[in-house]
């Protein structure tokens, strides 16, 4: 790519710390150069201040933080000001309890431009059991509305003001991701980049905007088939050395049958 827009990577955050440093530093080993990480948080002035000690001892001038003050705020307001705060022409959701692969942002963006569209999604996925250490590959290109097969949660896009996050009713706390997508959908040309699934992990760990059951339900209704895992193995393996996952852990398909377990 000639030139290289900067990317904007917007995480909001409340009281995970553990996750959030892991997220930090999947920012930091992104390979694109162009970037810079907005952290938003209305948490407890002792979060706030864990946060701002750790971006400190890793001096970056690419992560800038922005503190709200008072509690009259849902996940969708927040995350609409970690727009108005980004100064990149492209914006990426970067949750903080996702983990991303060093070349998440080269891969995604060189994919949308070459497409010429203005926004991108990932139709597969890894999905991540923190409790129990399983892992799946999920593919959402098996479902039957064409809009249902992109992953909400790895949005990139143009920056645009036509767009924002629900602020009000059920999807401004759960679901805003999706509500954004819809308004994307109907408005704007959608890069759609499959098979590469690795490039994003989506955890869950009991704390989670949508619960346990909604996680099963993904790994049952979308898990890829063992055949297509032994088919890539050796770039899964490679790609997997690169998160701060705990070692071993085991790939299942949806029976939870084990396909391969990682030392």
């Amino acid at each position: 790519m000639p030139h290289l827009p900067k990317i904007s990577c917007l995480t909001a955050t409340l009281d995970r710390f553990d996750f959030l440093k892991r997220s930090i530093r999947c920012f930091c080993d992104q390979t694109y150069p162009n970037k810079e990480m907005v952290i938003v948080t209305e948490g407890a002035a002792a979060y706030k201040e864990k946060i701002r000690e750790h971006v400190t001892s890793l001096n970056r001038t690419d992560i800038r933080l922005e503190f709200l003050d008072g509690d009259n705020y849902n996940l969708g307001k927040v995350r609409n000001i970690s727009i108005a705060r980004a100064s990149g022409d492209l914006i990426c959701q970067w949750d903080d309890d996702d983990l991303f692969h060093p070349l998440r942002l080269e891969i995604q963006a060189r994919d949308m431009l070459e497409k010429n569209c203005r926004a991108s999604f990932l139709t597969d996925q890894l999905q991540y059991f923190w409790d129990s250490g399983e892992m799946f590959w999920l593919d959402w290109n098996s479902a039957g509305n064409d809009m249902l097969r992109l992953i909400p949660g790895t949005l990139l896009m143009y920056k645009d003001a036509r767009f924002s996050y629900p602020e009000s009713g059920e999807n401004a706390v759960k679901g805003e991701d999706s509500g954004l997508l819809a308004q994307i959908y109907r408005n704007v040309p959608i890069a759609r980049l499959s098979g590469f699934g690795y490039l994003y992990v989506y955890g869950f760990h009991a704390e989670n905007t949508f619960d346990y059951d909604h996680h099963r339900a993904l790994s049952a209704e979308r898990s890829v088939s063992p055949d297509r895992f032994v088919k890539d193995l050796a770039e899964f393996e490679k790609a997997l050395a690169c998160y701060p996952i705990p070692r071993p852990f085991s790939i299942y398909r949806f029976t939870r049958e084990k396909v391969l377990t990682l030392e």
